[in-house]
């Protein structure tokens, strides 16, 4: 009767709220701080395709689903929301028609109040029936945004030819060419439904050179346009673009870069194509992408010609691929797009709402031939000029049971397969396992899945995990993953194991007090120096204790951090943080954000991480070693209607070091402070 009575007092208000088609719960920042916070805080996850992931989910804020019209599909779209909730909110709305305010969400059973509130940022209400737009209006009628942010640090480092240092001289090869400021420029189109969308990006790094020696003046430049009917039909994206097949054992582009998250929430939907937006220069294809549906048969096709950065051996060989995106000396210049990239995929599935099977492949020709030099974990990495690959995957939903997975194998057929089976007992109750197999002789060029190794290949793993979201206030999520390298593998040279742990239980009271507790575990096993032929383990255990409160207009968050790292051949290290992040919502214009870290680790073995809070499209993981504080300050401002500028304060200062870093990247100081400057204008 309860529920009842509160449902009906929903729909008398809704008079009122049925002008409103977006209902606020949280803000962006408070969102981004929880939502990274919760996806990783160990380090060992990946930090580029993370901020990816961002840049992605900046598009989808930018244009919300509406809520009543939602698939399945578009729901899975959002990486915080795994299939049961998906699963929860369709059969809530079939039950009890459209939503009429997001108020409703709270009776959905398996959506505690964190997946609330950051499902209101994503989501909209619009009125049942919607005139189409005509194609001038979905063209140039939506949102436009022209961002530019310019960083300066008030610091010199080594390889910086007007610093006081004589590094430049006597490593010329290493010195930097071009000045310390970092320049980035942002326009984004979106249209209300996201129909519509394009954009431009255009970055110079710290030291590269602006417009001399005859380069351009941005080192990095990207563009894609993308389009999609309103009856979903078909897409069309052109320009630079991400690829994600299946799991992403042959093609991904790092979708769900936390193993956690890969697993407690699962799949990635089926969002094969999508924009490249981030500054990441490596990750993604540049030419044509499409995708046809008709009734329940799907295919996608892509073509790309592109030019990426690797190690040169010599002659027209090189070692390796290099994804750092940074020529700031000669030596980097050099080794800047300097491999041609011709590749080309298909890919053709039957999906229905219950059931899905897809196959597909791709193949790849370089201009220049890989041949690593010879080492005993390397055996098998990719050599040639040529790569390629077929796969399959398959996903079945059934009232308690579900499963995905995929088989993929490269050009010479060696294998690599990843299956996981979720059993939901109860609503917002779910059991998942997880197995995934990996040829040691398994070459991937193009694929992503969140695994142990830095390379898809040479491992076997099994994950279990539990997540329970019963209660709207509480919920628990767990997950265990022993893995093994059948043969030598990075800092092993014999056959070894080891296992990932992970466990957070969060509480959220009536009074907007949250509170967060994380424990994180790793070991495996290593070689010992000067030993061949020995092993022995490292072990890494992470606690953190996390505190928010606050109401409409301000918020708190506190956070202890612990970290003990042990090894069987030395004595165990320690650290510790301890943080503090005041921020205010918008008010009077102005929206502010402090932040304060006091941390001690006795070792780079004992390194601490944190989210320091930036300027809007900025995500970065901060890694802390040995003793110090760091602070940083962010204020954005709402100069005119349609123009928002901010400026960002940090500063780092060491207790136990007269220096910071080595090499070209040596500060001669035991602080630093960095300043940013970011302007806005949104049509």
């Amino acid at each position: 009767m309860t529920r009842v009575a509160l449902a009906s007092l929903l729909f008398l208000l809704s008079a009122a709220l049925r002008s409103q088609t977006r209902e606020l719960y949280t803000d962006w920042d408070t969102f981004l701080s929880e939502f990274l916070d919760s996806e990783t805080a160990s380090g060992d996850d990946d930090d580029t395709a993370l901020d990816a992931l961002c840049q992605h989910l900046e598009l989808l804020a930018a244009a919300p689903l509406d809520l009543n019209a939602a698939t399945r599909e578009d729901l899975l779209g959002l990486p915080f929301l795994n299939e049961t909730q998906a699963d929860s909110l369709l059969r809530y709305r079939e039950r009890r028609g459209r939503f009429v305010t997001l108020g409703e969400l709270m009776f959905v059973t398996g959506l505690d109040a964190r997946t609330r509130r950051w499902l209101s940022l994503f989501v909209r209400l619009l009125p049942e029936t919607v005139p189409p737009a005509p194609l001038r209006q979905r063209l140039f009628g939506g949102r436009h945004r022209l961002e530019t942010r310019l960083d300066i640090p008030l610091y010199t480092r080594a390889g910086d030819p007007r610093g006081p240092s004589d590094y430049p001289s006597s490593h010329p090869q290493n010195a930097f060419l071009g000045n310390r400021l970092t320049h980035v420029l942002r326009y984004r189109y979106d249209e209300p439904a996201g129909l519509v969308r394009y954009g431009l990006t255009l970055e110079k790094d710290a030291f590269e050179p602006f417009g001399t020696d005859g380069t351009r003046p941005y080192d990095y430049v990207s563009a894609y346009v993308s389009l999609r009917p309103p009856s979903r039909r078909w897409q069309l994206l052109a320009g630079d673009f991400e690829v994600h097949f299946g799991q992403g054992l042959l093609l991904g582009s790092g979708f769900l870069p936390v193993r956690r998250a890969a697993v407690v929430r699962g799949g990635n939907g089926d969002t094969p194509f999508r924009p490249h937006t981030s500054t990441d220069e490596n990750r993604f294809f540049r030419g044509v992408a499409s995708e046809v549906r008709a009734s329940r048969l799907r295919m996608q096709l892509f073509g790309s010609l592109s030019r990426r950065d690797a190690t040169a051996l010599g002659g027209d060989s090189v070692t390796t691929w290099l994804t750092s995106g940074l020529h700031r000396s000669p030596t980097e210049r050099a080794r800047r797009h300097n491999v041609q990239v011709v590749a080309g995929g298909a890919r053709i599935g039957w999906h229905s709402q219950f059931f899905s099977l897809a196959a597909g492949g791709y193949g790849a020709k370089f201009d220049k031939t890989f041949a690593p030099p010879a080492r005993t974990y390397n055996k098998y990495y990719l050599r040639g000029r040529r790569a390629g690959g077929i796969q399959t995957d398959y996903r079945l939903s059934l009232r308690r049971f579900s499963a995905t997975g995929e088989a993929a194998f490269d050009g010479r057929l060696h294998p690599a397969t990843v299956h996981t089976l979720r059993f939901t007992p109860r609503d917002g109750l779910s059991l998942t396992a997880s197995g995934r197999m990996f040829s040691p002789r398994y070459v991937e060029v193009f694929g992503s899945y969140p695994a142990e190794n830095s390379r898809l290949q040479n491992e076997y793993g099994l994950l279990l995990g539990f997540s329970c979201t019963r209660s709207r206030r509480l919920a628990f999520e767990a997950f265990a993953d022993v893995f093994r390298f059948p043969r030598a593998a990075w800092r092993a040279a014999l056959p070894s194991n080891g296992f990932r742990a992970w466990a957070e239980i969060r509480y959220e009271t009536r009074r907007s007090l949250a509170l967060s507790l994380r424990y994180k575990a790793g070991a495996r096993a290593c070689d010992v120096p000067a030993h061949d032929n020995l092993l022995a383990y490292e072990q890494t255990h992470r606690l953190r204790l996390r505190a928010d409160a606050g109401g409409r207009r301000f918020r708190v968050s506190a956070a202890a951090d612990g970290v003990v790292h042990t090894s069987q051949l030395s004595a165990a290290v320690w650290g510790w943080m301890l943080s503090l992040r005041c921020s205010t919502k918008e008010a009077r214009r102005l929206r502010a954000t402090l932040y304060g870290a006091l941390f001690s680790g006795d070792r780079s073995d004992a390194v601490l991480y944190a989210f320091e809070p930036a300027l809007r499209y900025q995500y970065g993981l901060a890694a802390y070693r040995g003793r110090g504080f760091v602070s940083a300050a962010v204020a954005e401002i709402r100069l005119a209607r349609k123009l928002t500028g901010g400026v960002r304060v940090a500063c780092l200062r060491y207790f136990d070091r007269d220096t910071q870093s080595s090499g070209a990247m040596q500060i001669f100081s035991p602080a630093k402070a960095d300043l940013a400057l970011q302007l806005q204008w949104t049509l």
